[in-house]
């Protein structure tokens, strides 16, 4: 099976009655030897004016070749169009199908015939609004703008969008001046991650230690136990390698003057603490302890 986007043009309906209707038919029966359509129906042109987008179809029996072109005012180059049948981009065709084409400022958009013609193409556009669709497990790319690594293009993955080049050879970037997350959701980089799973229980940590507050995993407050060693062992979600954590007490003494984390796992992280001797000693019970995380 073949996935793609679904392209479809919405017809203007707002615009009035006419933006409904279609152009034409157009019957192309000759070649266009000239080059500029100076061949009695050779060429079938279509004023496209200010609507966003232009959907030709081709029909008839016939054979040669159909080059698309555009032109601003009055000098026509050849244009890529999009079949929207399996999304392929072409500027010719030898058979009959549909296409759209988007308008970034084209006032006419022109079918011509470029090779030897027999029986009728018969050509018919309509303007309307170009829209995407995502369809299928493994779509293809919706490139913005060009094809190569110079531009962007979206694509799906699983239930989220991945921001590509174009060609599909690495990742995009975004800019914006705000990012706003919707519910609990996550910012991941990669294999680091600031996660908005709150974090567990610290074990290790004397007797009914608790976490106080947190914003997520990335920084707690932490009530230690009684009873306490010189460790703390604060639980936190799945990373894909480790913890990197900065932690401190909210108060300090001889035998609790600085803590340093001191083991890491995909689920915890060890702080322990140190007196001005810079030897290990155990927490005072029941103090505040503070950690910011980080997942890599």
């Amino acid at each position: 099976m073949k996935y793609a986007y679904a392209v479809v043009a919405v017809l203007a309906l707002a615009a009035g009655p006419a933006a409904a209707q279609a152009i034409g038919p157009i019957n192309i029966t000759a070649n266009d030897a000239s080059g500029v359509c100076t061949t009695a129906n050779a060429c079938a042109d279509f004023v496209i004016g200010s609507a966003p987008a232009l959907t030709i179809d081709v029909s008839g029996t016939w054979t040669g070749t159909l080059t698309f072109y555009a032109a601003v005012t009055t000098n026509f180059r050849v244009v890529t169009v999009t079949s929207i049948t399996d999304l392929s981009s072409v500027s010719t065709t030898t058979a009959g199908g549909t296409w759209t084409v988007p308008n970034v400022g084209y006032g006419v958009v022109r079918v011509r015939a470029t090779a030897a013609m027999t029986g009728t193409a018969v050509v018919v556009a309509r303007s309307g609004y170009l829209s995407a669709r995502l369809a299928g497990t493994t779509p293809p790319l919706l490139q913005v703008g060009g094809t190569t690594n110079a531009f962007a293009a979206i694509k799906r993955n699983g239930f989220g969008i991945d921001i590509r080049k174009a060609d599909d050879s690495a990742y995009g970037a975004i800019t914006a001046s705000r990012v706003i997350l919707a519910g609990s959701g996550d910012i991941v980089v990669s294999n680091s991650a600031i996660l908005a799973v709150s974090p567990g229980t610290p074990t290790s940590c004397g007797t009914s230690p608790a976490v106080a507050s947190s914003n997520g995993s990335i920084t707690q407050r932490v009530t230690l136990g009684t009873t306490m060693s010189s460790t703390c062992i604060l639980s936190l979600p799945t990373a894909a390698t480790g913890w990197n954590c900065h932690a401190w007490t909210t108060t300090t003494s001889a035998t609790m003057f600085v803590q340093k984390q001191t083991a890491s796992t995909t689920t915890s992280a060890t702080i322990t603490n140190y007196g001005t001797a810079a030897t290990a000693q155990n927490f005072a019970d029941s103090a505040t302890l503070v950690a910011l995380c980080s997942a890599y």
